[in-house]
């Protein structure tokens, strides 16, 4: 029951971010400025975090070396840094996430299976634009590739994309929450609960038919060490 409950609630925690830390008291999704808001994220200096969350704020998706179990959202972005730069960049720092966490002293697994759990994760009717929405025209609807890559470059460059229309920076937020919640999932052992949430990022990314009970696919099936 436990673990039911935590996948169910997983996708609403992303996006409730402020009382997540306040709940549990941990940081998902850290900002590398120097001044701490109250839920815990690190923000632009004068700036509060609702100030924050509707700004047009250069950001950038980046790991550090001291911290390679989470990604974090910097804002310290160089002016000369094209947006194919930045989407470029993001992308490594996830993809890198994935790959450290996949031969971690607690995980043995493909690291596409973080990308389906991540899209498990995302894809909810709850989530910001551009993944979440009616349930007959969610957004992520409109993803069409084909490989676990595919997905992962969708994800990424659809909220940038948004972030640059000048609409908030809320998709580039839930993505690193949910990516960072994907990985602690893992590391917690939880292989029910990431069982689900991968066949669900796959169904929802149209990899997998969506009607019919299907096996875990042996590439991606989780391995405890």
């Amino acid at each position: 029951m436990k673990e039911a409950s935590q996948f169910q609630g997983a996708s609403s925690r992303a996006n409730r971010l402020s009382e997540h830390h306040k709940t549990r008291g941990e940081t998902k999704v850290f900002f590398n400025e120097p001044l701490m808001s109250q839920t815990g994220c690190y923000l632009p200096i004068q700036m509060s975090a609702q100030e924050f969350r509707i700004a047009q704020v250069p950001l950038l998706i980046i790991i550090l070396a001291s911290c390679g179990t989470k990604v974090l959202l910097s804002t310290q972005v160089p002016q000369e840094m094209s947006q194919t730069d930045i989407s470029r960049l993001s992308r490594n720092a996830m993809a890198d996430l994935f790959n450290r966490s996949s031969n971690s002293p607690n995980n043995s697994c493909n690291p596409n299976r973080f990308i389906y759990a991540l899209a498990g994760l995302l894809f909810t009717a709850d989530s910001p634009h551009p993944f979440g929405g009616p349930k007959r025209r969610p957004g992520w609807a409109l993803f069409c590739g084909k490989s676990p890559q595919d997905l992962l470059t969708y994800i990424i460059d659809e909220a940038f994309r948004v972030h640059w229309e000048c609409r908030g920076n809320d998709a580039i937020r839930i993505v690193a929450v949910c990516a960072n919640e994907a990985v602690e999932l893992h590391d917690r052992r939880n292989k029910d609960v990431t069982d689900e949430l991968v066949l669900k990022g796959l169904k929802k990314a149209g990899h997998i038919a969506w009607n019919g009970a299907y096996l875990m696919p042996k590439v991606l099936r989780y391995f405890r060490v």
